[in-house]
């Protein structure tokens, strides 16, 4: 073992604790603490990894390093273990929600994960759980102490972003422990990180580049540790070095601390002091978001006229600038009126709050108008846990006041979050991305790190693709939900995330039908966009029936969810018939459709027991009526990532101008995508097209009433969904029925069904018509 050059220097004692230091060492609640803001920076990184900056930012670093074998997490991609350590870092600040140290910020998280993973890889060999972890708590501790170095929370008034300014040291100091580096190594480590600390905060206004500061820095502390490695020699003492050191350049004219570095290493544990976030705005704001919740709670309906936040330097120099119109997410994020103005009015500050739409959404923007800063002077003269505290005060037109001060927020040193708590957020991040099965998975395997013999099991967990968090920008808004609808109920699944960005992006989209597991497997595997559960499919092949309303609501709920399992990621459009009943039974069946997962649910204005659309003889309810059903719909969804199909079948019975008329009743009723079924023309086609002022679907059947349309004169008339219900399931019955025939040693011309009704007379419509035709009043029957 080779001694750093000056053992009793601030720089050797460090290398030499960060060498000496054992797993017994560490307490265990340290150790215990460690594991759990590792899970918080991994479900960080799980919601960050879809999000639009991120995707940019993955398609551009992918770019320039190319192929590797180091995950890129939630992506299912691989690249150089640099490559790997700068996204994956981005992706864990990727929504403010992961940890920061109080007194000397950094994400602490944002720095090992990536940097560690990274050394693993380049490693080639089982890393254990335990080796992770112990290199971690180096990490955990040694960034915080070089922070208060220099001043740690002075940094940000005078503009550095100070998480990169020291966060390099960490990782470096991780990834030298990781590799079981001596002390001369480690110094060496420690050398070339110090070189290559910078940050500027003015990244915060509206950069996405903020995002990936803190990478830079986990880059850089994992090279800085393998050029030690590989003997490539760095700064000595860097730390104290009069000339050109650490704290001699960056504490440039304002008090420092060089001993802070190495005071009571193994003593005080700083990985107990880093603070888990609630909200997904920066440190500074969470005591605003935690004043707001709390007096939000008592507005009782009056209307605000003022509101006034008083702060000390940190969180004003670093959380307050006059935002204009609109903001950037990052600017939201980081701005302390934004924050408190959303928070009052949606009750949280997640990553919902933070769309493109509320960002600029009036109501917000007339709170922040209305919103004052000051800057208290004598917050700074308070012991350093005490100067994040936050006093809001809001005065009403008609003239009462009313305030809320928090001297330390939740999940801050005075008032923690607990582990427990630590492991509900990450459930309740990551269920917008990944099933409830990956994410136990990754909990179970990241509390039994200290017993693992390796961490591959990890990282396989985190390499898959996991869904998108927030689609940008066409997220849903909360100003916009139903005063029934609960708070954070904008949850949504990848495949609905999918959908809405495929309709935005107004190419049409091609559903082919699907009725069971294997169509809907081949529909997946041969690229489709997406896909279409077909009544008539479903009704046929599972049950043996046409489609003339004998499949049961239950029976139908439960083939979707079997065939959204089958179609992971594609997103399933589903019929539901009338929904099967009054609004009761409406409000049901679209929450058992949710429930199942699919991406939009198709309702129709027929008569209940309903018909194929291209049979005759079809009845309708009244268009007043569908409207209700409609709006039951619409309110029983709790996730708008689901979209409602509206169709109407009133061509056949009252005309298209009747059609075209209802289509826009629904339309304006709320309906996401409107449904003209069976037009009998290309001229009629064209009309809808013309007339309807919403996406359109089109429905294509074989020998069916509609002429048949290529995909680009759909697209050219701007349609925004073709579906092809009877596509496959025409040629599986052509298939099946051409082999039954020739083991039979006949010609299947016979059998060959031409038009719907000759294929539903296959599984029995006429017998069941006669059925029904005995048990019907004889003054009742169906209107032409």
């Amino acid at each position: 073992m080779n001694d750093s050059s000056e053992p009793d220097g601030v720089t050797g004692r460090l290398v030499t604790w960060i060498h000496d230091l054992t797993w017994d060492d560490a307490p265990d609640h340290v150790r215990d603490r460690a594991a759990h803001l590792l899970l918080d920076g991994l479900g960080c990184a799980l919601v960050g990894a879809q999000l639009p900056w991120s995707r940019i930012a993955t398609e551009a670093v992918l770019g320039i390093e190319g192929g590797g074998d180091a995950v890129v997490i939630g992506t299912g991609r691989t690249t150089t273990p640099a490559g790997a350590a700068l996204l994956n870092s981005s992706y864990v600040q990727g929504f403010e929600l992961d940890d920061f140290h109080p007194l000397a910020p950094l994400h602490s998280a944002s720095l090992l994960i990536p940097s560690l993973l990274a050394t693993a890889s380049h490693l080639g060999q089982d890393v254990s759980g335990r080796d992770l972890l112990l290199a971690a708590i180096v990490g955990f501790e040694v960034g915080p102490r070089v922070g208060a170095s220099i001043g740690g929370t002075g940094m940000l008034p005078r503009g550095w972003h100070s998480g990169p300014v020291f966060g390099a040291s960490a990782a470096a100091a991780a990834c030298a422990k990781l590799r079981a580096l001596d002390p001369a190594q480690s110094e060496d480590a420690l050398g070339f990180a110090a070189t290559q600390s910078a940050g500027l905060m003015s990244a915060q206004f509206e950069a996405m580049g903020k995002r990936m500061q803190h990478g830079f820095a986990a880059r850089n502390g994992f090279y800085s540790a393998a050029l030690a490695a590989a003997g490539y020699t760095g700064i000595d003492q860097v730390f104290e070095r009069e000339y050109g050191g650490f704290v001699a350049v960056y504490g440039e004219g304002h008090p420092t601390d060089v001993e802070a570095i190495a005071r009571a290493l193994g003593d005080r544990w700083e990985t107990s002091m880093v603070m888990v976030k609630s909200w997904a705005v920066m440190g500074g704001l969470h005591g605003a978001v935690q004043a707001a919740r709390a007096l939000r709670e008592r507005i009782a309906g009056r209307a605000v006229e003022r509101i006034d936040i008083r702060v000390g330097d940190v969180v004003y120099h670093h959380g307050w600038w006059q935002p204009t119109r609109p903001l950037e997410a990052i600017g939201g994020q980081m701005n302390i009126g934004y924050a408190t103005a959303v928070t009052l009015l949606d009750g949280t500050a997640l990553p919902e709050q933070f769309t493109a739409e509320r960002l600029d959404a009036d109501d917000v923007w007339q709170l922040l108008d209305r919103t004052h800063v000051t800057l208290d002077r004598a917050i700074d003269e308070l012991p350093q846990t005490e100067r994040f505290q936050t006093h809001l005060a809001v005065t009403f037109t008609d003239g009462s006041t009313d305030t809320e001060s928090v001297i330390a927020p939740h999940g801050s040193p005075a008032d923690p979050i607990t582990n427990d708590e630590v492991v509900a957020k990450f459930h309740a991040l990551t269920e917008r991305v990944m099933d409830a099965d990956r994410a136990a998975a990754i909990v179970a395997t990241v509390r039994g790190l200290a017993d693992a013999d390796s961490i591959a099991p990890l990282a396989g967990l985190l390499a898959a693709p996991v869904g998108r968090a927030l689609d940008w920008p066409g997220a849903p808004s909360l100003s916009t939900r139903p005063a029934s609808q609960p708070a954070g109920a904008h949850m949504t699944t990848p495949a609905r995330a999918r959908l809405r960005e495929l309709l935005a992006s107004r190419q049409l989209v091609v559903a082919p039908g699907v009725f069971d597991g294997i169509s809907a497997h081949l529909a997946r595997r041969t690229g489709h966009a997406a896909a279409y559960l077909t009544g008539a499919g479903v009704a046929a092949s599972g049950f043996g029936l046409p489609d003339i309303g004998l499949v049961t609501q239950t029976e139908m709920a439960e083939r979707a969810r079997m065939v959204v399992r089958a179609l992971g990621d594609v997103p399933l459009l589903a019929d539901a018939d009338t929904g099967y009943g009054a609004p009761i039974n409406v409000i049901r069946t679209v929450r058992d459709y949710q429930d199942a997962g699919v991406a939009a649910i198709q309702l129709e204005d027929q008569a209940f027991p309903k018909r194929c659309g291209h049979l005759p003889d079809k009845e309708l309810v009244s268009a007043d009526d569908f409207a209700r059903t409609l709006g039951a719909a619409l309110e029983a969804r709790t996730d708008d990532g689901m979209l409602v199909i509206a169709r109407t079948d009133a061509r056949g019975p009252l005309g298209l101008d009747e059609a075209i008329a209802r289509a826009n009743r629904y339309a304006a009723e709320g309906a996401d995508i409107l449904f003209v079924e069976a037009p009998r023309s290309v001229d009629e086609i064209e009309q809808i097209a013309a007339e309807v002022n919403a996406p359109l679907l089109l429905n294509l059947v074989i020998g069916g009433l509609t002429p048949e349309q290529s995909a680009e004169r759909l697209q050219q008339l701007g349609f925004a969904v073709a579906i092809h219900p009877s596509a496959a399931l025409a040629h599986s019955a052509l298939g099946a029925l051409t082999a039954l025939c020739h083991l039979r040693g006949i010609k299947p011309d016979e059998f060959l069904p031409t038009k719907p009704e000759e294929f539903f007379n296959l599984v029995g419509m006429a017998e069941w018509f006669a059925i029904g035709q005995k048990y019907q009043p004889a003054a009742e029957g169906r209107s032409a």
